[in-house]
């Protein structure tokens, strides 16, 4: 076997199968956190689409007491004044 006994073969394929499997755990682990990061800027992006959701529903509320407020300026709107507005605090 050109100049290796068995034992160094054995050897040397043993550290090679070693180094083969160090290399396909690091780059497993790897997309196992590239797709743990995707996961979690998911999760944030669909926090942040819902709070912008809410807070465009408030500016909507909001813009529609303003319009009923310039069209009847005696009256001050609340919840309890006005049922026809959803009130959102």
């Amino acid at each position: 076997m050109d100049g290796y006994t068995e034992d160094e073969f054995e050897d040397e394929a043993q550290q090679e199968d070693d180094r083969v499997v160090r290399e396909e755990t690091v780059m497993t682990s790897g997309r196992v956190a590239s797709v743990d990061r995707n996961t979690k800027v998911c999760q944030m992006l669909s926090q942040m689409a819902d709070q912008m959701n809410s807070m465009s529903s408030r500016m909507n509320n909001l813009e529609q007491r303003r319009s009923v407020e310039a069209a009847h300026p005696s009256r001050h709107l609340s919840p309890h004044t006005s049922p026809n507005i959803t009130y959102i605090p």
